[in-house]
């Protein structure tokens, strides 16, 4: 898909300013210019989305999510396990020893 992308890019950059030439006659290198800079970066985009799950600067850091999902998931089994015996505000007030020492 990439490298259809990138012919394409290339094709467009080649035979449109051809046709702005018409229009815009000798300002004709600044729809050219906004042209090839939005297609390219275009491409640049779609090959960087291609593999987003790898070991690049900007791939989707995947063990840092995974790490934390597994911390949410085992605080939400930790209260679901209080709830069974007294509930969060349970595990609070056992927490809280301040109320003990003043």
């Amino acid at each position: 898909m990439i490298h259809l992308l990138w012919v394409l890019a290339h094709a467009l950059n080649l035979a449109l300013p051809w046709e702005y030439v018409t229009v815009c006659q000798w300002m004709t290198w600044l729809p050219s210019l906004f042209m090839t800079v939005s297609f390219f970066g275009i491409v640049k985009i779609a090959n960087n989305l291609e593999n987003p799950f790898g070991f690049d600067d900007d791939d989707i850091p995947v063990w840092d999510i995974a790490k934390d999902l597994d911390d949410e998931i085992a605080l939400m089994m930790f209260y679901s396990a209080l709830d069974e015996v007294g509930g969060e505000n349970l595990y609070r007030g056992l927490a809280s020893l301040d109320h003990i020492h003043a």
